[in-house]
């Protein structure tokens, strides 16, 4: 077994060998899926004396030279792995073969019945694999109702994703890939320090006169129409989000011309509204000044749904940061886009804006903060942006997620439906008549300093420069630090500026743990309702 193993991945693996080779497992991003999957790859070929195929399926294409680069780290040569997507088709009999599922669908079992018929066993890793239950998807599984009893022990299978359930999980699968041997969660990888910890804040944002307006409009018709369909036996009164935009997808298509109506008008309201919600002018006036209040340093992915308001975000920093920034999304050409990660990956841009095309999969250095300009209600999206900025660097001591949501409309204010151990969240408002932010946890604490400060240094000049440093540090996660770590950040500092700042700091988290000492609160967020109650 790989050396270099975390102890979950080890864990994982032994169970997964226990159960005969197969099953899924549902891991955090950062956390190394990849690597477990091909230190099981290599360790099941040489138990099997190297008679072995091993087949991956990818859902989009940039992740195949993701794989590639994950095999080759662990010792395969690259001419023992083909690829199969497009135009780009190798020979099938390659020991490693890493399909995109959109060119896999029609021929995938064929190639893994042939591999049977020579005598080969064959392992299937499935990547990202909630995408395969889809009715054009799951035909890559269709070998599987033709294996012999005497090719089953010859059939292993691995499916890999961070949140595993979706329509059809049980149904296609489970039967395809075998049940679910191993969960692995972000309380469990903070806490064994396999991804950083982090500070979570809950951003509220408010409509001007005019988005209120709209959007109160869009939902009062909204809600008729809704009523209309529950009185009519058309849906249910108690429908999940996720079976409401299934059932009128259905509905929208129905012979009966009355209904189908109904659904295609309730379907093009929801999707207006959503637009209203989505493309607030408030979401980039917050989210310009949360960078200009963080350090210089700080590498930054900002997260979208919109390209136009994603370039227009990425045009108005670019006037302040220049080359600095990059933007990354589906409707720029191919070429653009590899420039764009090539410049944030080697550090010559530090801002990167991107829309859904980053949600999933892709592998791109750690950021130390995150920022949701806006996002869907889907706990799928938000696990993976959340895991995007909790990856581990050595030059990394925590990370930092902004979550920007508008106060009384559909928007959830919590940004997971549960909350993590170890992931501090502060509830925060931005308010832009003013450009300043209200965390009431930290500006407590700080005004607690500041009033104490008063009473020992009186002159104005003293306490106008512990105001700004307090000021600096309101969003930033520095006074969450341990201590020892920020004693360390202050030792270190070079400039008069940066040591007065770090001072602030470490007075802030000494006020902090002593509050926690007193209360016994766990977390800032505990503490924060409290005060607020």
């Amino acid at each position: 077994m790989d050396s270099q193993l975390y102890a979950w991945q080890r864990a994982c693996m032994e169970k997964w060998f226990d159960h005969g080779g197969r099953g899924m497992v549902q891991v955090v991003t950062g956390a190394g899926k990849t690597r477990l999957a091909v230190s099981i790859a290599i360790t099941l070929k040489k138990m099997l004396g190297g008679n072995l195929r091993v087949k991956i399926v990818v859902p989009k294409t940039f992740l195949v030279n993701q794989w590639i680069s994950a095999l080759e780290a662990q010792g395969v040569p690259r001419s023992s792995v083909g690829c199969w997507h497009g135009n780009h088709k190798d020979a099938p009999d390659r020991p490693f073969m890493v399909y995109v599922v959109n060119s896999a669908r029609y021929t995938l079992s064929r190639h893994i019945i042939e591999d049977w018929e020579q005598q080969a066993s064959v392992f299937l890793i499935a990547d990202e694999c909630h995408h395969y239950a889809s009715v054009e998807n799951k035909k890559i599984f269709e070998c599987i109702s033709y294996v012999p009893k005497e090719t089953v022990q010859r059939y292993y299978s691995l499916g890999l994703s961070a949140t595993l359930q979706t329509y059809g999980f049980s149904d296609v699968l489970v039967p395809a890939l075998g049940p679910v041997l191993y969960t692995y969660g972000f309380s469990e990888a903070i806490e064994q320090e396999v991804i950083t910890t982090c500070v979570l804040y809950r951003i509220a944002l408010q409509f001007d006169e005019t988005e209120r307006e709209i959007y109160d409009g869009y939902s009062n018709k909204i809600s008729t129409l809704i009523k209309k369909g529950i009185k009519n036996l058309w849906i249910e009164r108690e429908i999940t989000d996720f079976d409401f935009f299934r059932v009128l997808s259905a509905l929208s298509t129905v012979k009966d011309k009355k209904i189908a109506a109904w659904a295609k008008q309730l379907l093009v309201l929801v999707h207006n509204r959503t637009n209203v919600l989505y493309s607030a002018d408030i979401r980039l006036k917050c989210a310009q000044a949360l960078i200009k209040r963080l350090s210089r340093e700080t590498k930054i992915i900002v997260f979208g749904e919109l390209i136009e308001q994603s370039d227009r975000l990425y045009h108005e920093l670019s006037s302040e940061y220049r080359h600095r920034v990059v933007r990354y999304h589906s409707g720029m050409e191919d070429g653009a886009k590899a420039r764009a990660i090539q410049r944030y990956r080697e550090g010559e841009a530090r801002i990167l804006v991107c829309c859904k095309a980053l949600d999933e999969g892709f592998d791109i250095p750690a950021a130390d903060v995150g920022i949701v300009l806006s996002s869907t209600q889907t706990e799928r999206q938000r696990i993976q942006r959340l895991g995007r900025i909790l990856r581990r660097s050595d030059d990394k001591d925590v990370s930092a997620l902004y979550y920007l949501y508008i106060e009384n409309t559909v928007e959830e204010s919590s940004f997971l439906p549960q909350s993590i151990d170890n992931v501090e969240e502060l509830e925060a408002t931005y308010v832009h008549s003013s450009d300043t932010f209200l965390i009431p946890f930290y500006d407590n604490i700080s005004q607690k300093i500041l009033s104490s400060v008063q009473l020992l240094h009186p002159k104005l000049k003293h306490i106008q420069l512990l105001e700004s440093m307090l000021n600096v540090g309101q969003v930033r996660p520095d006074w969450l630090l341990d201590e020892e770590l920020q004693l360390q950040k202050l030792q270190r500092a070079i400039h008069q500026a940066e040591r007065n700042y770090w001072h602030c700091m470490v007075r802030m988290g000494k006020e902090l743990r002593a509050m926690r000492k007193n209360d016994g609160s766990d977390s800032a967020s505990d503490t924060s309702e409290e005060n607020s109650t």
